[in-house]
């Protein structure tokens, strides 16, 4: 499962059938059974609605309101998996935790799609296998064997087509699209990948290896309907504007923009379609904002809004960072409060006087836990200092993992739990797409930084190095 999210997350499903007065449906429904519930609830997302079920002896039923099919990631605890939903389905789904994707089956209206999208993620995850071995191998057994499970999920395809008249040639092609660019996407990250896990920082492909991409149309606004495709392009230009920010230094020194910058020009020198230019700079741009923040992109921002005509791209920006806006440095930090390990509430305000270093986790993160000795170097430096307070919220699903955790570690400093887990207010008030997060908040309750240093970076240990002095007031 945690192998492939990128498949899951691209495949791009169109099925129909004809139904009198299909103009008039407008919701689905989607009910299951969970076998060893790793929580008390499921949620169904897409890039606009969160939806959300409590779980009752392991059952839950949603209603979802649609004007059109739609594809959605359900979540559970860790683990998610994709489903496409029109308006008129009534689909249910059984699954076990202990064996996720295998146990994932489906029943009722608008069924078969999804059977058929458990299955091509299971065939591709166990004709890959171990992701680590695969790009390890040398250049001609990595081709052939990413070959082989193209024809493999190419055949799936047609067996599906064959007995499935339900399923029309729009979603085949579609199917074919996403079946190209994963194999185009697993080329393209070849010699980057084979550098690390092989070991071999000198490694570079053939100079025949790119030939594959002559054959490939990167400037198709068609294909941006396949998230495999979307995800080939911004590699693609990622690699463009990488090679752009290492030859030049102000681009370098820039820590705050200077990737987004190289990106801006490697889009204005490749980018041949203003489409396919749009979605590049949108994508990159709420990247940015996203991840890592509004400093130093304001011209950039403003160019995009004045020259894009789409309403709901600009929408979203806007409102990304509008938001931003209130984690500048010198805002009020937005509250929060959490039961700790034994159950007690404990709040943000409740260390006032103290500056506060917070680290956003969850036990199943592994850079979180990458992070976890050089927070517990720090904690023990700064264990007896009355400036430093350090505090931790996880945003585990499964509370029991996480107090199981805590203590056979032993973990130090302030241990709380986020009582929704992505969906916890820290995570909307703080803007939180990924973790591990870093906070750093004033005694005066003011924030220093929304994104501050990790742990294991020296940066941080000089920032704390200064916050561990007493303030020195002048005598009258």
């Amino acid at each position: 499962m945690k192998k492939f999210l990128i498949f899951l997350s691209s495949l791009f499903l169109f099925a129909c059938g004809t139904q009198e007065k299909a103009e008039l449906i407008t919701k689905a429904t989607l009910s299951g059974t969970i076998s060893n519930p790793k929580g008390e609830k499921v949620r169904l997302s897409n890039a606009t609605d969160q939806l959300e079920a409590s779980l009752t002896d392991g059952q839950f039923t949603m209603s979802i309101d649609l004007k059109e099919a739609t594809n959605f990631v359900f979540k559970h605890g860790s683990e998610s998996t994709k489903l496409y939903i029109q308006p008129g389905d009534s689909i249910s789904m059984t699954l076990s935790t202990t064996e996720f994707d295998e146990s994932l089956s489906y029943s009722g209206i608008g069924a078969a799609v999804n059977n058929y999208l458990a299955k091509s993620y299971m065939l591709n995850e166990t004709e890959i296998g171990d992701f680590t071995e695969l790009y390890k191998n040398d250049e001609s057994t990595f081709v052939e064997k990413i070959a082989d499970v193209r024809t493999k999920m190419e055949a799936q395809l047609a067996k599906f087509q064959k007995e499935t008249q339900q399923v029309n040639e729009a979603f085949i092609a579609k199917q074919k699209v996403h079946l190209l660019y994963d194999w185009a996407n697993h080329r393209n990250r070849y010699e980057e990948y084979h550098q690390y896990y092989a070991k071999n920082k000198a490694f570079k492909v053939s100079e025949s290896y790119n030939d594959y991409k002559k054959s490939l149309d990167l400037e198709n606004p068609d294909l941006l309907t396949s998230d495999m495709y979307k995800n080939f392009l911004v590699d693609h230009y990622d690699a463009l504007a990488k090679a752009i920010k290492e030859e030049n230094k102000e681009l370098k020194d820039d820590a705050s923009s200077g990737w987004l910058k190289a990106q801006m020009t490697a889009f204005d020198q490749h980018a041949k379609n203003p489409e396919i230019k749009r979605f590049l700079t949108f994508d990159a741009l709420k990247s940015q904002i996203s991840y890592v923040g509004t400093d130093g992109i304001e011209s950039i921002f403003e160019d995009f809004k004045t020259t894009s005509n789409d309403v709901t791209q600009n929408s979203e920006l806007q409102k990304l960072w509008d938001k931003w806006a209130v984690l500048a440095k010198g805002a009020e930090a937005p509250g929060f409060e959490y039961a700790d390990i034994e159950g007690a509430k404990i709040a943000l305000k409740d260390f006032r006087g103290k500056n506060v270093y917070i680290d956003v986790w969850a036990t199943w993160c592994g850079p979180c836990l990458r992070e976890l000795p050089h927070l517990e170097k720090l904690q023990e430096r700064y264990h007896d200092n009355e400036h430093i307070v350090f505090a931790s919220v996880s945003i585990d699903d499964d509370k029991e993992a996480w107090a199981k955790m805590v203590k056979e570690k032993e973990m130090q400093g302030v241990q709380l739990i986020g009582d929704d887990a992505w969906s916890s207010s820290i995570c909307k008030d703080y803007l939180i797409n990924g973790i591990p997060r870093f906070i750093l908040v004033d005694k005066e309750g003011k924030i220093m930084d929304a994104k501050a240093p990790r742990p294991s970076s020296d940066e941080i240990k000089d920032i704390l190095k200064e916050l561990a002095k007493p303030v020195l007031t002048s005598m009258k």
